[in-house]
């Protein structure tokens, strides 16, 4: 069972990522290009949640593995 956690929405990576504050903009760039390219693979996945909330979230992923 492959399982693919989206962000809320495009821009919530990179907001993420700025708030944190605990890397530079070339290497936030270059990991919003890394999350570009493994967003290719989502038609691969069986699952896919979207990371609104992290305690639902969690909740979404755990009902997920009990069921398998």
């Amino acid at each position: 069972m492959l399982v693919f956690i989206l962000p809320p929405s495009l821009a919530e990576p990179r907001q993420r990522l700025i708030r944190r504050n605990k890397a530079s903009m070339a290497a936030i760039t270059r990991r919003l290009k890394q999350i570009e390219q493994e967003m290719r693979y989502i038609p691969r996945y069986d699952r896919i949640i979207i990371n609104k909330d992290l305690a639902l979230t969690i909740k979404s992923l755990q009902k997920i593995v009990k069921n398998e």
